[in-house]
């Protein structure tokens, strides 16, 4: 019994030994794996870091080196005075960009803000490499997806100038990082919970910005707490941690409410110290919750779709949609082998958010601004077609290696994947020249423009995105006529908007409380006002403008006052006073004359092209002016004087801004400039023309520039009546040619007697001085 009892506790001993020393090999197994996953991401952090930093080289090379068009001064000016963005309100990028506006002391705020923007873009294209290089473990495929997004022509417009994509592009190439990293080490319990609550503090961040990206964040949180729950650890615990990680990760819209309430910036949107004000910024609604603009109507899912798969062949690659049906098969193939998931979950969520976003995107995109706008919220989808065309594309190129160089070749395949990432990327830089901002000054000079033309003291009425958030930096931030007020008159629609923002314009008289479409008091005790009120309370102590055009919600103003043309803008006056068009011309129909941007130079999705047509328009915006006025007038005297002066500015316009002075078939000014001249001229004809100015002219004049027009434009609907009028023009010449001919017949027959009867009376002079002579008396 002894030798037994003996024996049985040394084979214990011998048992217990084993399990420690099995327990102690896998300590040092996992810390083998965990030492070699933590040296395989540093070789991939540095690698992705380094392409991230040549990227952001090429992207500082093509910054943008002033405010662009679009929101981009609004946020800006917001980040600048430490006011509140429109809604959602982006807390965390003003935050940022205020911080980056003072830790870097040299060039503009706007510079500033663009080269904050290029480092976010950079940064998603280190992620973005990095979540494709972890699981493919081949660095072509990584390329690949850098080539596909980074250096495509979308991305690289907008990581160059100050807007929130870049940082939303940073968040979704994050949370794909995070993922995959999660997905990993789905094996270790502990370690997981960690990057949870990692992963759940980035979704709040992240949330902080762009709201789109809330269909990533339920994609990914649901996916971590599925797998977390999977592991067997999971309970109510994690759960309400990771819940208030998440919840942390939103206090950057702590700003909102305290921005209100200190309410020091001079440009803010809303009001926030309400919870009912706080919640309607956040959400959107005062532009809808699920819209992206107002009061607007789209094309519908399939052809926003459509149109969509147009910009992944022709910006991204022709092959990029078969690629990307490789890269989801090969990711149900991985999620099928558990080999990982988290490449599926990306493909889902990427189709889950396009699919969602043509259904409400409620814009029209054949207008091509608009179509601009809903473009660059394609970029997070572009993120996720980038990432599973680069799995798709590593797996294609593994399978052809593998069959026709074999297994011991299977090295090659990185080889020819980053070959054809190399020649992807290299055909993509040719992007550049369209895709470069670097000497892109037209909206500064569009702003300039307008801001030193105008009188001392003057208030600006602005409407729309492009005067006011140009106008308002420059203004504001680089302290450009501090003499005059800016009012963003669409802003003073809202309720909020005089409690906010009316002590910062001490000079100006706001006749009550709230603007609304009557005067009166309101039930709350508040003062309504009309617009025409608001002009009758500042008309007369400073000159007032409208940029650009006047805001037709309230037509109260109608009954007073009247706009005549000035530049851009048009200057309100009174509807009694009349104009001398002579002296209105020679005041104010050369302020677009500077402006030497070619009239087509700019495609047309940008707000370069919006600022650049209004500029051009301005060239001629006076003697179109006077134009429709002749037209409405019953005085034929008035009416001469118009066209006359119409006809002298038009002339000057077109001599100023034809290159080549002949003519051609490509015109350096805009077709429909040859139409209203021809318009003017036939005018002309008839009323009494200005001295200078014959009727066989300003025929000829007319037929030239319709027929030019017909040339330069021939899909207009209006030129089979426009050659109608040019052969009845043509028949009018004819007969003041022949009346001009008879003129001339009779004016020589004139002459020609006047010269007979001049020489008869020559001769009778002679004769009657040698009659005079003969008649003389002798001496």
């Amino acid at each position: 019994m002894r030798r037994r009892a003996n024996v049985a506790s040394n084979r214990d001993e011998t048992s217990d030994q084993e399990i420690v020393s099995r327990r102690n090999e896998r300590k040092k197994h996992n810390r083998e794996d965990s030492d070699a996953c933590i040296h395989g991401w540093t070789n991939d952090i540095r690698l992705s870091l380094a392409t991230s930093v040549l990227l952001l080289v090429v992207y500082v090379v093509s910054l943008h080196p002033s405010v662009p068009g679009g929101d981009s001064g609004e946020l800006i000016v917001s980040a600048f005075e430490l006011g509140v963005a429109h809604p959602p309100g982006y807390p965390l990028f003003t935050i940022l960009s205020k911080i980056f506006m003072t830790i870097i002391p040299f060039r503009s705020p706007a510079w500033r803000v663009n080269l904050l923007n290029a480092v976010f873009s950079a940064a998603a294209s280190c992620f973005l490499q990095l979540s494709v290089l972890r699981l493919t473990r081949c660095v072509g495929s990584s390329l690949m997806a850098v080539g596909l997004f980074s250096v495509s022509k979308l991305t690289w417009t907008w990581s160059v100038s100050a807007e929130v994509f870049g940082l939303n592009n940073c968040f979704v190439g994050l949370l794909m990082v995070l993922a995959v990293d999660f997905d990993l080490s789905a094996a270790e319990p502990f370690s997981l919970f960690k990057k949870l609550y990692v992963l759940a503090f980035v979704s709040g961040l992240a949330l902080c910005n762009q709201h789109t990206i809330v269909v990533y964040v339920l994609f990914i949180g649901l996916w971590a707490v599925l797998k977390t729950f999977k592991a067997k650890k999971f309970n109510l615990f994690v759960l309400a941690k990771a819940a208030a990680f998440g919840i942390l990760g939103l206090t950057p819209y702590l700003y909102l409410p305290l921005s209100s309430y200190l309410n020091v910036a001079r440009w803010s949107w809303g009001d926030q110290r309400s919870l009912d004000g706080f919640i309607t910024h956040i959400l959107r609604q005062e532009y809808g919750t699920f819209d992206l603009g107002k009061d607007q109507q789209g094309l519908g899912f399939v052809k926003m779709m459509s149109v969509y798969g147009e910009h992944l062949q022709s910006r991204m690659c022709e092959l990029c949609p078969w690629l990307m049906l490789i890269g989801f098969v090969a990711s149900v193939s991985w999620f099928a082998m558990r080999r990982n998931s988290c490449s599926l979950v990306f493909c889902l969520m990427t189709s889950a958010y396009m699919s969602f976003f043509a259904w409400r995107a409620n814009l029209d995109i054949s207008n091509p601004l608009f179509k601009g706008v809903v473009e660059r919220f394609w970029m997070q989808t572009d993120m996720g077609v980038a990432f599973m065309a680069a799995i798709g594309y590593h797996t294609a190129v593994r399978m052809v290696t593998e069959k026709f160089l074999g297994l011991a070749k299977i090295s090659m395949a990185t080889v020819f994947t980053t070959m054809g990432a190399g020649i992807l990327i290299v055909l993509q830089l040719k992007n550049y020249s369209s895709c470069s901002q670097s000497s892109n000054l037209v909206v500064r000079d569009f702003a300039h423009t307008i801001l030193n033309s105008m009188p001392p003291n003057a208030i600006i009425l602005t409407k729309g995105d492009l005067p006011s958030n140009s106008l308002r930096y420059f203004h504001l931030c680089e302290n450009v006529r501090r003499d005059l007020q800016i009012i963003d008159v669409e802003i003073l629609t809202y309720q909020w908007s005089l409690p906010m923002l009316k002590k910062f314009y001490p000079r100006l008289n706001f006749p009550g409380d709230l603007w609304q479409l009557n005067d009166g008091l309101l039930s709350d005790g508040r003062k309504a006002f009309t617009f025409k009120t608001f002009l009758d309370a500042n008309y007369k102590k400073y000159p007032m403008f409208a940029c650009i055009g006047m805001q037709e919600r309230d037509l109260s103003w109608q009954r007073s006052y009247k706009l005549w043309p000035f530049g851009v803008c048009h200057k309100v006056e009174a509807l009694g006073r009349q104009m001398v068009p002579k002296q209105w011309g020679n005041q104010t129909g050369g302020f677009a004359d500077k402006w030497t941007y070619t009239y087509d130079g700019f495609g047309p999705t940008t707000w370069e092209k919006v600022a650049n047509d209004e500029m051009w328009h301005a060239k001629i915006g006076i003697p179109f002016f006077f134009y429709k006025l002749a037209e409405q007038t019953d005085s034929l005297e008035q009416k001469a004087d118009l066209l006359a002066q119409s006809y002298e500015l038009y002339f000057r316009a077109i001599k100023l801004n034809q290159k080549p002075s002949k003519m051609s078939h490509v015109e350096s000014f805009p077709s429909f400039w040859h139409k209203n001249f021809a318009l003017v001229c036939e005018r002309l004809l008839h009323v009494e023309p200005p001295s200078g100015l014959d009727k066989i002219r300003l025929c000829k004049l007319s037929i030239y520039h319709f027929q030019q027009y017909v040339h330069l434009t021939p899909g207009d609907t209006d030129n089979d009546s426009i050659n109608n009028a040019v052969a009845i023009l043509k028949q009018r010449l004819d007969t003041y040619e022949k009346l001009d001919r008879v003129d001339k017949t009779i004016d020589d027959t004139v002459k020609r007697a006047e010269k007979l009867d001049e020489l008869h009376r020559a001769m009778t002079s002679r004769q009657e001085l040698a009659d005079s002579i003969r008649n003389r008396p002798k001496a």
